[in-house]
């Protein structure tokens, strides 16, 4: 009967050990986790920060401002200057500038033909 005694208290060392063991690497990966989210916290303010400045810079009035401080003059297009062209690399018909793209884009036979300069 002494041995089954031993062997009962020796089973629920072993158990306890592995019990406080077991315990100790949970709390170490409950705390990396813990310090996994804080990180991502901080990484999601600091993207809405940047996202919300860089939207703020695309903004029409801060874009036109931007241009002016670097000294370049540019406007949007107006919706007769607007070609809009498909996948297939051609124009999509009946857009207001269809007749305008097509005196600009097509080149003329004069314009192509390279003639020596007259000296």
């Amino acid at each position: 009967m002494p041995w089954l005694f031993a062997a009962a208290v020796v089973l629920s060392v072993g158990c306890l050990a592995t019990y406080g063991y077991i315990n100790e690497e949970c709390k170490k990966v409950s705390e990396e986790i813990e310090k996994c989210k804080q990180e991502l916290a901080t990484e999601e303010k600091n993207y809405l920060r940047e996202k919300a400045r860089w939207d703020g810079k695309l903004s029409p009035e801060n874009f036109e401002r931007t241009l002016r401080d670097h000294g370049l003059l540019m406007v949007f297009p107006t919706a007769s200057q607007i070609v809009r062209i498909g996948a297939d690399g051609r124009m999509i018909p009946k857009q207001p500038s269809e007749a305008r793209a097509k005196r600009v884009l097509v080149p003329r036979a004069s314009s192509t033909s390279r003639e020596p300069p007259h000296s």
